[in-house]
């Protein structure tokens, strides 16, 4: 879900996860003509030690840190230590409805492989969000946008 939104102390993170989710799905449909079927997973933040304050940043990565992010890099440590284990994602059953979904078994017997996959309520409702508002923006600036085209039969 990272793809979807910008979030502060983790742009560079969100951009990667944008470049795969779109590599992903491109790469997707040109796999399909070989029959190789493709499901891109977007999780939300499940209960792992990723947030962690041990696990990220090392006691030499935040004393090389740019002192003019200090304010910025203590805020997105004091959220991420806050948020840690109290991510609603339980890794245990997002394994077993990502074996379901790719299997068509289980949870998602006899249903289609799915182009990509929100995982977790968090994740639905944050890329439905985004989503949401990408449709607000374009609806608002769509005559605008439509002045660029060439007239019609030209």
């Amino acid at each position: 879900m990272a793809a979807w939104y910008p979030m502060a102390g983790c742009n560079l993170y969100n951009a990667s996860k944008a470049a795969l989710r779109w590599l992903g799905l491109g790469l997707g449909e040109e796999i399909s003509q070989f029959g190789i079927r493709h499901c891109l997973v977007e999780p939300g933040f499940f209960r792992t030690q990723i947030l962690s304050p041990n696990i990220n940043i090392t006691p030499t990565a935040k004393s090389s840190r740019i002192s003019d992010y200090q304010e910025a890099n203590d805020t997105t440590d004091s959220n991420f230590a806050a948020f840690n284990g109290a991510q609603l994602g339980n890794p245990v059953k997002g394994a077993q409805v990502i074996y379901d979904v790719t299997t068509s078994t289980g949870v998602a017997e006899g249903k289609p492989l799915p182009a990509f996959l929100p995982l977790g309520s968090d994740a639905s409702e944050a890329i439905s969000k985004a989503a949401s508002e990408t449709l607000a923006a374009i609806e608002e600036w769509r005559e605008i946008s439509a002045l660029t085209d060439f007239p019609k039969g030209s």
